[in-house]
């Protein structure tokens, strides 16, 4: 009888010890395993061409709030050869030069990566590295590599954009490392505690369900954002200028 019980007992805490052994490893596959989707867009091709209509399209969408003037000082730019080719530089300053204050341009994911490859390596703080954005229906995702000793750990946050008469918002659906879900709500009340979570025109909106980055528009850019649609590979941004008339009744609101 003692020895069925002592056996007995040595099953349980066997089963015990690999239950939490065979929970630890799984967890340690999930985190340190890279999601294909942010493999693939690593895999990137003519990272030259992808960073240069990247920044052409940027031109388009801050060319809504130039002046007359200020796209006829643009056509003399010589800094601009460093960027772009002459040819190219005069069809940008030709689109621009329409006088049209609203615009519908759209970005790939391809070339948004590419232009991150080469300007923005790593993420501010130096922690993160090799950042990408994968765009899918309705939602973008922003992955990182977190270089450790051996190994690495892909961070991921997926987010829908929600665009507002103030501001453009984030709302943050997924936290991930690796394959591993994190508790959004609960990171986000913690960060929110242990730090502050405004700076400038950027706030970390923790009493919404799920919780938001809101980004409210600067009115030095003299533009803002109208509407967002991110489909698949790809995002889509209409923005507009704020003329003086826009910013005055805004002052007059305010009071």
């Amino acid at each position: 009888m003692l020895r069925r019980i002592i056996f007995r007992c040595f099953l349980a805490g066997l089963a015990v010890v690999l239950l939490v052994t065979g929970g630890f490893v799984i967890t340690c596959v999930m985190v340190t395993s890279t999601p294909a989707v942010y493999t693939e867009a690593s895999d990137l091709h003519d990272i030259e061409d992808g960073k240069r209509r990247f920044e052409q399209t940027l031109v388009r969408l801050a060319g809504v709030s130039l002046t007359p003037g200020q796209i006829s000082e643009l056509r003399r730019k010589e800094d601009a050869e460093d960027l772009f080719s002459p040819e190219e530089w005069v069809a940008l300053m030709d689109d621009v030069g329409h006088g049209l204050k609203r615009t519908t341009q759209t970005i790939r994911q391809d070339d948004l990566n590419a232009w991150m490859a080469q300007e923005l390596s790593v993420l501010p703080g130096g922690d993160l590295q090799d950042p990408r954005i994968i765009f899918s229906e309705g939602r973008m995702t922003l992955a990182a590599r977190m270089p450790m000793k051996g190994f690495s750990i892909v961070w991921g946050i997926e987010m829908t954009p929600i665009v507002t008469p103030d501001r453009l918002e984030l709302e943050i659906q997924d936290l991930r490392a690796g394959h591993l879900p994190l508790p959004v709500d609960r990171i986000a009340h913690l960060l929110a505690d242990t730090s502050d979570v405004k700076h400038g025109r950027v706030s970390f909106d923790v009493h919404s369900t799920p919780p938001r980055l809101c980004f409210d528009w600067d009115p030095e850019l003299r533009l803002r954002i109208v509407d967002v649609v991110v489909t698949d590979r790809a995002i889509e941004f209409t923005v507009e200028a704020i003329d003086q008339a826009d910013e005055m009744a805004d002052a007059v609101v305010s009071r």
